[in-house]
C-alpha cells in the first residue's frame, strides 16, 4: 500500500493506492496521525486505486473520522471504487460522513 500525503490550506489529502487489510489499516492510522490537525478542518481519502479494504480498514476509518470531527472537522472519501462503496453504504457509513464514488 502506498499514501501520498498533501495538505492544502485547511484540508489534509491522503491519496491511498493497493490493498488496505490489517497491516496497511496500522499503517494508514500512521501516516494520518504523523500530521498535525490543528488547522485541519477538512480530510479527504482518495480511495481510487484502493483493490480491497477490510475490517481492519473500516475500523481504521472510524478512528480517522473520530480524530477530524473531535476538532469540528469532516471526513470526505472520494473516487470510491463500486464494490468498496458498495460495502460501505450497505454498513451505512454514508450517515456518518460524505462517500462518493468514482
Amino acid at each position: 500500500m502506498n499514501i501520498d500525503i498533501t495538505k492544502k490550506g485547511q484540508t489534509l489529502q491522503l491519496t491511498i493506492q493497493g490493498s488496505i487489510g490489517e497491516k496497511e489499516a496500522d499503517i494508514l492510522k500512521q501516516r494520518f496521525r504523523e500530521n498535525s490537525l490543528d488547522d485541519v478542518n477538512e480530510v479527504i481519502l482518495d480511495m481510487d486505486k484502493v483493490t480491497h479494504l477490510g475490517s481492519s480498514g473500516i475500523g481504521k476509518l472510524i478512528l480517522i473520522y473520530k480524530d477530524i470531527t473531535f476538532k469540528s472537522g469532516q471526513l470526505k472519501l472520494i473516487n470510491t471504487p463500486p464494490g468498496i462503496y458498495e460495502s460501505l453504504i450497505h454498513i451505512k457509513f454514508d450517515k456518518i460522513f460524505s462517500i462518493s464514488k468514482s
